[in-house]
């Protein structure tokens, strides 16, 4: 066999570990990783809650509460959210955040790394039963709904057929732009794959479209409101009411091993869009 041929093997059995690495988990080690978007221009029951210092979040019987906001949450923001649990019984500490490889453009978004109010500095410590939220630290910094791409592709509905439900979610043009959430939690470096596609809306800018989000209260509404409440990340899309914890389907986890390689590769290469603070 050619030695090509061996690397090229070699690196697809790399590039697959990485892909089951990301796709059997919600969470890295005691931190589960939840995403939502915040939509405070056009009002909506499916902003995200808890949305700052003080709130909590009940799931599989716990109960945490939000020691932090790395962000600004006003009525005038546009922006996806990420939320660390520390779902364990000793504390830990964050030492960095970064959401990558966003709709078609790849964008990187590194708002949350330096020394600012809004920033994590030498490392956030996160108490056992606590929680971070981070999202944008200037109004529209962290909009990820505008890298969105599904709307160009045939059969596109914003209901029935976009990057969380329908084809189009199988097709290249998603699986190969699920948002990386990588993080580091005492020294180790995790990385979490958005394969659900929240932090860009199902794959299209939801403000341009009438679609409809059950909402936490479960009624169908039809309107051009971004928000989503949180869910664990890669466990559901946008046609969810979020707002719960819960454990993966089975199909989530199929869904997840798509795809993957071109995030494995990206990983490697780091490729920058500069979208920092």
């Amino acid at each position: 066999m050619k030695l090509k041929t061996l690397l090229l093997a070699a690196s697809f059995v790399s590039t697959a570990a990485i892909a089951i690495s990301l796709a059997t988990s919600a969470q890295a080690g005691s931190v589960a990783v939840y995403v939502g978007y915040f939509d405070g221009l056009r009002g909506g029951i499916d902003f995200p809650n808890p949305a700052g210092v003080g709130g909590t979040f009940t799931t599989g019987g716990h109960t945490y509460t939000i020691s932090n906001l790395l962000g600004d949450v006003n009525d005038a923001m546009d922006a996806g959210g990420v939320m660390l649990l520390n779902t364990g019984a000793t504390s830990v500490v964050v030492n960095n955040l970064d959401v990558s490889n966003v709709g078609a453009a790849h964008a990187d978004f590194q708002l949350w790394t330096g020394g600012g109010a809004l920033q994590l500095g030498s490392g956030l410590n996160l108490a056992a039963g606590s929680g971070a939220i981070f999202t944008s630290t200037a109004n529209y910094n962290f909009d990820t709904s505008d890298f969105s791409g599904a709307a160009l592709q045939a059969g596109f509905d914003p209901d029935t057929n976009n990057c969380s439900v329908g084809a189009i979610a199988s097709t290249l043009a998603c699986t190969s732009t699920a948002a990386a959430v990588t993080f580091t939690i005492d020294g180790i470096a995790s990385a979490l794959g958005d394969t659900g596609h929240v932090l860009d809306t199902g794959g299209y800018d939801t403000a341009n479209y009438s679609h409809i989000h059950t909402g936490g209260g479960g009624v169908p509404v039809s309107n051009t409101n971004e928000s989503l409440n949180w869910r664990l990340i890669g466990t559901t899309g946008v046609n969810d009411p979020g707002g719960t914890g819960g454990v993966p389907e089975p199909a989530s986890w199929a869904l997840m091993l798509v795809g993957f390689g071109g995030l494995g590769a990206m990983l490697r290469r780091r490729r920058r869009v500069a979208l920092t603070a």
